[in-house]
């Protein structure tokens, strides 16, 4: 198409390591507690590396290859001429704050962030030509304008496969001071100083807990006034899971038995479906060794011996 150009990247491993040199528009969201994926710890292990590279999923490979079609697509509804975008650019100032953004227009300084959204989020955006995206969508829009000094993003996202819809996010010279600046101390105050974030639920979290801590080295102690606040705290909501948990299961099997041997249903609410999956095979590996009868020395040549790993095992007193 002559109304874009697709630049050469560098490879996922490049770009990874370029990431780890400062925050980027991606990162803000989640330092600041706004993404449902990451958080502020997540963060601090990927720039470390102390976390294992995510490795590159189905949606992230196909939103990324699809990019150039959402950019035809938005240049059809908003005329003029734009072009992809693989360099990573730094703050004139702040050299840690980074992006990489999708594209740019070339005909006004503005530039065009390119997204791929399912059914499910739909809800989470607002009606096309208004600012009503989600936090985290609008926090990386922020940090593009900040580090290219341009004064609006589009975002343009096809949402369901099927409805395009294109936001224009004006830059806020206000909000961008503050949240530069929430950025930077977390990039000197943890990053620098290696001094890392409250620990959260993530499951980037206790793996790293697990690294960190995997033997236990001394002796079983008395609770500190915080640990006891927050065992107490955990109790509680143990308990309120088992509630959840077992009225969750009463309506999953209210439904099932009202389904019957429909599909599913669909309504106001959105769309419930039972349906059987592709029959699967399995192999009884253990059953085919003891039929074929080998020597002990044979099986002792395929046995490892795995280090257990600590388990997390509360037991909470009854209260009266």
């Amino acid at each position: 198409m002559e109304n874009r150009i697709t630049l050469a990247e560098p490879s996922r491993e490049e770009w990874l390591e370029e990431r780890r040199k400062g925050i980027g528009g991606s990162d803000a969201a989640a330092v600041l507690g706004l993404n449902p994926w990451a958080s502020p710890l997540s963060v601090y292990l990927e720039k470390l590396g102390l976390a294992e590279p995510k490795e590159e999923s189905r949606p992230m490979r196909l939103g990324k290859r699809m990019e150039p079609v959402i950019l035809e697509e938005y240049l059809r509804e908003t005329g003029g001429r734009a072009s992809l975008n693989a360099r990573v650019y730094r703050h004139p100032e702040f050299p840690e704050i980074l992006g990489t953004p999708d594209a740019f227009r070339e005909d006004e300084p503005v530039g065009v962030e390119l997204k791929w959204i399912g059914d499910r989020s739909a809800s989470q955006w607002g009606e096309s030509g208004t600012d009503e995206v989600p936090d985290y969508y609008h926090i990386q829009c922020d940090v593009y304008m900040a580090v290219t000094n341009r004064g609006a993003w589009d975002l343009a996202a096809i949402i369901g496969g099927r409805d395009l819809r294109v936001y224009r996010i004006e830059r806020n010279l206000a909000l961008e001071e503050e949240l530069l600046g929430r950025l930077r101390a977390f990039w000197r105050d943890h990053v620098l100083a290696q001094v890392p974030p409250e620990v959260d639920g993530s499951a980037d979290a206790r793996r790293w807990l697990e690294a960190k801590f995997p033997r236990q080295r001394a002796a079983l102690r008395p609770a500190t006034a915080q640990e006891e606040a927050w065992a107490r705290e955990l109790a509680v909501v143990r308990e309120a899971k088992i509630r959840i948990e077992g009225d969750e299961e009463r309506l999953r099997n209210l439904l099932t038995a009202s389904i019957g041997e429909a599909e599913g249903i669909e309504g106001a609410f959105g769309r419930i479906t039972w349906k059987a999956g592709k029959d699967s095979v399995r192999t009884d590996w253990k059953g085919l060794v003891a039929a074929l009868n080998p020597t002990a020395e044979i099986v002792s040549r395929f046995v490892s011996v795995e280090p257990a790993s600590r388990r997390f095992l509360p037991s909470f007193k009854k209260e009266n």
